[in-house]
């Protein structure tokens, strides 16, 4: 299925749920948009698991509270802003 019939689906059964639960049930579904981190904060912030991508289109994934791009090498949240933003295009999942 594609993304927006899935979206169609939950606001189909949603119809009779106030806007904020319906609004949760969406994000819980894994719906999100962009967002663009500009400080070493706001990266350290974000839970392992979590993916961005640089500037220059280099996927990083956080592991033991260090970025890891694919070819194996780590990165600090400093080393990685030095250049660029971030795009946030997974966040991994947070303990509760």
């Amino acid at each position: 299925m594609t993304d927006i019939y899935d979206l169609c689906q939950i606001i189909h059964r949603g119809i009779r749920l106030n806007f904020e639960d319906l609004a949760e049930e969406i994000i819980a579904a894994g719906f999100h948009r962009d967002r663009t981190i500009t400080t070493a904060e706001e990266l350290d912030a974000l839970p392992n698991g979590s993916v961005v991508v640089d500037d220059e289109m280099a996927a990083l994934q956080k592991d033991n509270g260090r970025w890891e791009e694919l070819s194996g090498i780590g990165y600090s949240s400093e080393d990685i802003l030095d250049i660029d933003p971030v795009t946030v295009l997974y966040e991994g999942a947070r303990d509760e």
